[in-house]
């Protein structure tokens, strides 16, 4: 489909009444988005790649009433559009190339998510590690989204690296535990990382502990048997 082609298309989309993906331009019919109605083809440019290939086009309204919020200029609005149309294409086709078959409110929340990981500093290739671990553990992708998150805030806070927090992910979703207890995890590293262990050693112990059936507490006992803590 050429450019032209998919802007006529988001436009349609845009004008239309009553349709399932027509959020956009009920956006633009809004008090908040006059000030935007200059860059209104613009915008439908930016997203039309990401809507044409069945992005959820509420996902840009999202993002729409966030930029509105904040007060971004409407020259710039275009581009941040289609810098979020790129991060939902791609976690879109790691979804999808990863055997995953997402549907309704899951798909939405799993778009969402893992295009906010990327905004916030996560590669696509950890999420798509995630989802084929997830794939083969038969998690969804809660639990692959959820494993990839904490594994990043505990890369962030003890500098085990992408690496590390790549192999962490995976482990947890191998793991027996129910994804909304990954968090705790995070808790567990700083305080092994504050007891004089290495962020590196800290990632022996915990996909070691995971890996063969062990839960949080155990990793927590390897901890203080190596410290004396």
């Amino acid at each position: 489909m050429t450019r032209a082609a998919l802007v006529i298309a988001i436009l349609s989309l845009m004008v239309s009444g009553g349709r399932a993906d027509d959020a956009i331009g009920e956006w633009f019919a809004t008090d908040p988005a006059l000030q935007y109605a200059g860059v209104r083809a613009a915008v439908a440019e930016a997203a039309a790649p990401a809507v044409a290939a069945g992005v959820p086009s509420v996902l840009f309204v999202e993002r729409l009433r966030e930029a509105a919020a904040k007060r971004i200029k409407p020259d710039l609005l275009p581009a941040a559009i289609a810098a979020e149309a790129a991060r939902l294409l791609s976690v879109n086709a790691a979804a999808r190339e990863s055997g995953f078959i997402l549907d309704g409110p899951v798909r939405l929340a799993a778009l969402r998510r893992a295009s906010l990981l990327l905004r916030a500093g996560t590669g696509i290739a950890s999420i798509k590690g995630a989802y084929r671990a997830a794939q083969l553990a038969n998690r969804g992708a809660e639990a692959a989204l959820e494993a990839v998150a904490v594994a990043a805030d505990i890369r962030a806070r003890t500098g085990i690296g992408v690496e590390g927090a790549d192999l962490l992910a995976s482990s947890l979703i191998r793991s027996s535990i129910d994804w909304p207890k990954y968090r705790s995890l995070e808790a567990i590293f700083v305080k092994g990382r504050a007891s004089g262990l290495s962020g590196s050693t800290l990632v022996e112990i915990a996909c070691g502990a995971l890996d063969s059936g062990g839960t949080f507490v155990r990793i927590e006992q390897e901890i203080e048997r190596r410290t004396g803590k």
